[in-house]
């Protein structure tokens, strides 16, 4: 395993992918190996696309886009991305379905909401330890608050802001950027229909505490030093995510033929 390089930059999906199985991280980020994205991960993607662009256009010009055209822009991007998709049993016609209601969520009951002061805002941060931090945030508000917009088939844990490494590492980031500290950190999660019930929404806001980034850091430096001696351990034995459903490396790992 070589990835010594003198001065790495983690995003936040590279430590979250080493903490849950060392193999994945090993094919995704030490050999280059990407699998095609998942259903789930194109609709999240497409839908963060149109939900971006129009917020983007609100930050210029004061006023977001029409829905029509927030719609126009997601099945775009939908499309270019469907090609590459690991549909698996998914229907993409259906997995589009779901994305445009999420969108229409979105422009109709978060988006008008928003004064945004930033959209997709890249960062790349030198630390004082031997690694550089680097990543894009969903956008901030002119409230001082950090977004993420998430898709998912279940609602999030209320405490899901204080127990992940983005919301900490993007609190981190918006303070070397802006030389104060954010005022919070919301998770806007945009949760799929279901045959009983349409798509709703669910904020969870939550502060970033001197302790949640004092346990970042700690993750990451644990990380780093993992990775500098070559040790990248496999997932915990029983691990859900470690099955041909939900690992698109299973096939090249555990569950490869002889």
């Amino acid at each position: 395993m070589d990835k010594t390089i003198s001065r790495p930059k983690y995003h936040q999906t590279e430590i979250k992918t080493f903490l849950r199985c060392g193999k994945m991280w090993e094919w995704r980020y030490l050999r280059g190996i990407k699998i095609p994205p998942s259903a789930a991960l194109t609709v999240g993607s497409s839908v963060d696309s149109a939900v971006s662009a129009n917020l983007s256009q609100k930050l210029v010009t004061g006023e977001g886009l029409s829905r029509e055209e927030v719609l126009d822009n997601f099945s775009t991007d939908f499309d270019e991305r469907a090609e590459e998709t690991e549909w698996n049993d998914e229907d993409p016609g259906e997995q589009k379905d779901v994305g445009a209601e999420l969108v229409s969520l979105h422009h109709e009951s978060v988006a008008p909401k928003i004064e945004p002061a930033t959209v997709q805002e890249s960062f790349e941060i030198t630390t004082d330890g031997d690694f550089d931090l680097g990543g894009t945030i969903d956008h901030t508000e002119q409230s001082g608050v950090i977004v993420d917009t998430k898709t998912s088939r279940t609602a999030y844990e209320e405490t899901a802001v204080s127990r992940s490494l983005q919301p900490a590492m993007y609190d981190f980031a918006y303070e070397a950027l802006n030389g104060k500290p954010a005022k919070a950190f919301r998770y806007d999660v945009l949760i799929k229909p279901t045959a009983t019930r349409p798509a709703r929404l669910q904020q969870v806001m939550g502060q970033i505490t001197a302790a949640d980034r004092e346990w970042l850091f700690e993750n990451i430096s644990q990380v780093h030093r993992a990775i500098q001696n070559g040790v990248a351990m496999p997932a915990p034995e029983g691990s859900w995510y470690c099955s041909a459903k939900w690992c698109g490396y299973w096939h090249m790992c555990k569950g490869r033929k002889k």
